[in-house]
């Protein structure tokens, strides 16, 4: 059985991980989908879909899972539907979990390296990045925003690492924390603008 799971899509900052653990061998492999797949006509084009499952046949390959005897598990996760689908157009036996914790932990253990290797962010450590992923997300705006978390711009060398292609990217970027945190509560409200 292998395990197939993501990290990182919640972060503004950097890339999105997805890996595979074959738990009986503790057999991982993953890999990161650029955070350029989240910028632009990139994002809204949702290119992002199909690279996520370019890499999910990568490391498939690199787990050597055949696809009629070994079945999948996939957790769950904003990209996880497309992996699910594709999974299934390929031929894979899977079925949907909502979480692996061995798994979870090499997630985040890849994600992480990769904000301090590729990224360059000190400000957020493991234990923060794995336990408390709001303050983490806090800390990835604030990073953004050159240390202060009211400033209304990004850092323009920083920007260039931001998942700048979510529709809430502009308000979170544009307007101190707490006024971006009730403006888009107010537009999630029913009824909102």
């Amino acid at each position: 059985m292998i395990q197939i799971g993501e990290a990182g899509w919640f972060l503004p900052v950097g890339g999105m991980v997805l890996g595979g653990l074959r738990p009986e061998t503790g057999e991982f492999c993953y890999r990161v989908l650029p955070v350029e797949f989240f910028q632009s006509e990139r994002f809204q084009g949702r290119q992002y879909v199909q690279e996520a499952c370019n890499l999910v046949a990568e490391i498939l390959s690199g787990l050597n899972v055949p696809k009629h005897t070994e079945p999948l598990q996939i957790c769950a996760g904003n990209i996880m539907p497309y992996i699910r689908f594709w999974v299934y157009q390929q031929g894979y036996q899977y079925s949907s979990i909502p979480e692996a914790k061995e798994l979870q932990i090499l997630l985040d253990t890849a994600l992480f390296q990769h904000l301090r290797e590729d990224i360059d962010l000190k400000n957020v450590d493991f234990q923060i990045l794995h336990e408390k992923p709001a303050l983490a997300n806090w800390l990835c705006w604030q990073w953004l925003k050159g240390g202060n978390i009211n400033a209304r711009r990004a850092v323009p060398v920083r920007e260039r690492l931001a998942k700048t292609g979510w529709s809430t990217y502009p308000v979170w970027i544009r307007h101190p924390y707490a006024d971006a945190k009730r403006l888009l509560k107010e537009k999630q409200a029913p009824g909102g603008k």
